[in-house]
């Protein structure tokens, strides 16, 4: 088991990172009743500069889950087993703070469905933290995973790979929900694509100058892309309402910033006590 010596300050920064763009993502008054005063529509075009700064704040919280998701998938691909006790402590952090939030709504006199309290025991079931039931379900998939990834030759990873891209990342941006798509396999299409740059990119992977290149430029085609769409919506009803149309985790523009930004972060060789506590 890992000690906090032992971890990469670099990536432990990284998680920092991208906790604060998810923190950032979810306090948007975008999320939650849409009923409310408070209550703003991102998806739909608009000239509001504080609206649009809004629409990258959610996108964000997107990078930010594959930016975990990346991490993850790295040191996920060295595990030979599963711990029992790490998936227990997972749910019952979700428990806890599920449970604790429902009290103080309670507490300040907020009336809820029982069909609502009954969920907001089982947190992970019912899908209130999708992200951490679909990193318990890959990390249980895991070392079968490993498995197959061992027997594929590198041809055949790498078309595995440029297969789930097509489907999975692109079509599924532009399509929405095709081809069979779920988010763990959004989950296991990015811990491929890491399995390939980690077996068969060794070197490549740790060139800076490469991943700041593929940094920027992905950046500035995200953003152009947000940006574009948004025009687009103020012009005609087919883009009209889809400034979020395209804010998924398994964007490639996403992908490709979270990759080389992991790299990046891999490579910084000091080490921090205060970043890893």
């Amino acid at each position: 088991m890992s000690t906090y010596k032992e971890r990469k300050s670099g990536v432990e920064f990284l998680k920092l990172i991208a906790m604060l763009m998810i923190v950032i993502s979810h306090s948007c008054p975008y999320y939650g009743d849409w009923e409310a005063p408070s209550y703003v529509n991102l998806r739909v075009a608009t000239i509001n500069i504080q609206n649009l700064i809004m629409v990258l704040f959610v996108y964000m919280g997107q990078l930010g889950n594959c930016m975990f998701l990346v991490c993850t998938a790295y040191y996920l691909l060295d595990a030979e087993k599963v711990r029992g006790k790490k998936i227990l402590y997972l749910l019952a952090d979700c428990l806890l703070v599920s449970v604790a939030f429902l009290l103080v709504y309670v507490m300040r006199g907020y009336e809820f469905s029982k069909i609502l309290i009954c969920k907001q025991f089982f947190p992970t079931t019912f899908e209130y933290n999708w992200f951490v039931g679909c990193y318990i379900l890959l990390y249980a998939l895991s070392p079968l995973l490993n498995i197959l990834i061992k027997k594929l030759s590198q041809k055949q990873l790498f078309l595995l790979d440029m297969l789930g891209v097509i489907f999975y990342s692109v079509l599924q941006m532009l399509l929405s929900n095709s081809y069979y798509y779920t988010r763990l396999m959004g989950f296991v299409l990015i811990y491929f694509l890491m399995a390939y740059c980690k077996l068969y990119l060794p070197k490549t992977i740790t060139v800076k100058k490469y991943n700041r290149i593929v940094l920027v430029v992905s950046s500035i085609l995200l953003v152009a892309m947000i940006g574009v769409s948004n025009i687009l919506g103020l012009y005609t009803d087919t883009f009209r309402e889809k400034n979020l149309y395209y804010c998924v985790f398994v964007n490639p523009f996403i992908i490709l910033i979270a990759f080389s930004a992991f790299f990046l972060c891999k490579e910084w060789n000091r080490h921090s006590n205060l970043i890893n506590k």
